[in-house]
């Protein structure tokens, strides 16, 4: 990849989260009360809203999962579904040309 058609975020799945500017952020999630084989799910959702200086353009993310406890919470898979803007330059403008979606599966164990 070139200087010139790189993206402003960088690559991959890189995305602003931080900088000079506002950023508003909800979270909600519920743990279910039912047991199922000494397992919780826990579904859970998520928004972030930024408006940064150094973009010329606000942009709005989501996210949502599940979150599995096993064992209390000794070990957790979780499964999410996300949205991320991807940012050009546009007319020499920071500006959301398009939405990526991402799946991330992630683990954790105590011990």
């Amino acid at each position: 990849m070139t200087v010139e058609n790189a993206l402003p975020q960088g690559p991959g799945n890189s995305a602003w989260e931080v900088g000079t500017g506002h950023i508003i952020r909800g979270e909600f999630g519920y743990r279910l009360p039912k047991k199922i084989l000494n397992s919780i799910f826990q579904p859970y959702g998520a928004f972030t809203w930024k408006n940064f200086e150094a973009l010329d353009q606000a942009s709005l993310q989501y996210d949502a999962g599940v979150n599995w406890l096993i064992h209390g919470h000794n070990m957790k898979w979780t499964l999410q579904y996300s949205t991320r803007p991807v940012y050009n330059l546009v007319n020499e403008k920071n500006v959301v040309t398009g939405y990526q979606r991402e799946v991330i599966l992630q683990t954790q164990i105590y011990f």
